[in-house]
């Protein structure tokens, strides 16, 4: 079975209306920034893709979540292999339907996947109804490696909650 991918649209906008609250009138500063909306095609190159993983998943109190990008694969939504070599998109959210108030994105004992990150021990909080999301649609993207750096650990800093995520990683397979 052959499959084909097309990202419709990756995009962050952060709009604001800033007012300030004057005696004879207020002024408002009324604007926006965009990424202005990126897509991607089919393919392995730059501005393409071939691989996604999505789930929306659950980590119990204080416990861990371990993606394995490529030597392990994770199951794909039409059960094939995600195996990735590059990831062009990763977006994890913590739902605020969960009671958890943290988790930490990174920081996996053996094999991280850190192509992303820089320091000695890279890590991302994410707080309660926050997400991160990376995009790099260039044809390097963040590289994986098998068995050296291919681990993404999600941990649930909560020690009494249950969390709730919502996980997109789109990337390429060579």
């Amino acid at each position: 079975m052959s499959t084909t991918l097309a990202i419709n649209k990756i995009q962050g906008v952060v709009t604001w209306d800033n007012e300030n609250v004057l005696t004879l009138g207020n002024t408002v500063n009324s604007n926006s920034f965009a990424s202005g909306g990126s897509t991607l095609t089919n393919g392995t190159g730059a501005n393409q893709a071939d691989t996604i993983y999505a789930t929306t998943t659950t980590i119990a109190a204080a416990g861990t979540l371990n993606l394995n990008l490529n030597s392990t694969p994770l199951t794909g939504f039409f059960a094939q292999n995600c195996v990735f070599a590059r990831v062009k998109i990763l977006y994890i959210e913590l739902q605020n339907a969960t009671a958890a108030s943290t988790i930490t994105i990174g920081a996996a004992a053996t094999h991280p996947f850190v192509s992303w990150l820089s320091g000695t021990t890279p890590a991302v909080v994410v707080r309660n109804g926050g997400f991160i999301l990376l995009y790099a649609p260039d044809a390097t993207a963040y590289t994986v490696t098998s068995a050296s750096s291919d681990q993404l650990l999600i941990t649930n800093n909560d020690a009494s909650n249950v969390a709730t995520l919502r996980i997109a990683i789109v990337g390429a397979s060579v």
